[in-house]
């Protein structure tokens, strides 16, 4: 699996690709940008946003902006929480939930520039 991925030992038992190598996801120019439309077009954003419920039309959407995502954390209890680090944010389903809870430091990683709004 390691010579598979091109994986190379990063130290403190952590494994990554090697510097020149790229992970290219997208979900496609006109995807991306219209999802960056309707961010910006959109005035509330929160978890439970009717207006991003709202302009989903497909499953790229559904997958992105749907309140469902944040279920996935809903029965946690984190309350209180005060640092987050999520992997791979993409448009910020999950981010927005977490922001929502009052997390003190939230760092979000993801990979296409193009979803950091």
């Amino acid at each position: 699996m390691v010579a598979l991925n091109g994986l190379v030992h990063a130290g403190y038992g952590l494994w990554s690709r090697s510097i020149d190598q790229s992970i290219d996801y997208s979900d496609g120019d006109a995807a991306e940008n219209t999802l960056m439309e309707i961010l910006r077009g959109t005035r509330d954003r929160s978890s439970y946003s009717l207006e991003l419920e709202a302009a989903i039309y497909d499953w790229i959407s559904e997958y992105h902006l749907s309140s469902e995502r944040a279920n996935i954390y809903r029965f946690l209890d984190l309350e209180g929480v005060q640092n987050g680090l999520e992997l791979g944010a993409g448009c910020g389903a999950i981010t927005r939930y977490l922001g929502e809870l009052g997390t003190v430091s939230y760092t979000h990683l993801t990979l296409p520039t193009k979803r950091i709004v």
